[in-house]
């Protein structure tokens, strides 16, 4: 798998808890977006991402819902790289030894961790997939 991905290739979030999502307008809310806590207790830079890295939809789908099963899977948010650039940030592919197709957004600030204001324009440029 090649490790560039391209500006016309799609990301997904997996929406693990019920209320990142906004059923009346079909949304992902800021807070799917917000970095988790890593082992120390901070937050970690980046945020977890799938590519898409020629999948069909069901394919991406069905991938996450079975990886995430124990935690809970409630439909997937699908962003365009090229408009996650238009926000000057950061997208890398690095697979996971569970998941070769991890990748994670970052700031493109260095030691700038993403907050709110990332958390809600990223939200705007998500379409929300319900589970197939």
């Amino acid at each position: 798998m090649s490790t560039m991905i391209s500006i016309n290739e799609k990301l997904y979030r997996a929406i693990l808890v019920r209320e990142w999502i906004d059923f009346e307008s079909k949304k992902i809310t800021s807070s799917a977006f917000i970095p988790k806590l890593n082992d120390a207790g901070e937050p970690k830079e980046y945020i977890s991402v799938d590519r898409c890295h020629y999948r069909i939809l069901e394919e991406i789908i069905e991938f996450q819902r079975l990886y995430f099963i124990r935690r809970g899977y409630f439909g997937s948010g699908e962003l365009k790289v090229s408009d996650i650039l238009e926000l000057d940030l950061l997208v890398e592919y690095f697979p996971s030894k569970r998941n070769v197709f991890h990748s994670g957004i970052y700031s493109n600030i260095e030691d700038k961790i993403l907050d709110l204001l990332y958390a809600s324009d990223l939200s705007e440029i998500t379409s929300f997939i319900e589970c197939l």
